[in-house]
């Protein structure tokens, strides 16, 4: 990224503002088809609840199983707030 001339790399992910120090991470999903986690050290895929892709942790069990764990909590917690949503309308 050239901001005003200036080279600057600009992270292409959001930062945590709890965990400022963490790698920043990114989430997609496909309701039913896919969810995913990734980041600048390895991409973490999860096919219909059901196969689990992953590329880029190096053999690093324990990143691949916080980004399984992570993904996982982002999603529960998304269907739990749109079945709020349902429940009480505006």
């Amino acid at each position: 990224m050239d901001v005003l001339g200036l080279s600057f790399t600009n992270s292409w992910m959001g930062k945590s503002m709890l965990k400022s120090k963490h790698d920043s991470l990114a989430f997609t999903n496909r309701p039913g088809i896919y969810w995913a986690v990734m980041s600048q050290k390895g991409r973490y895929y999860n096919e219909a609840d059901q196969k689990d892709h992953f590329f880029g942790f190096s053999e690093n069990e324990n990143l691949k199983h916080e980004y399984k764990q992570i993904g996982k909590a982002w999603i529960d917690t998304t269907r739990w707030l749109l079945q709020e949503n349902k429940i009480w309308h505006p």
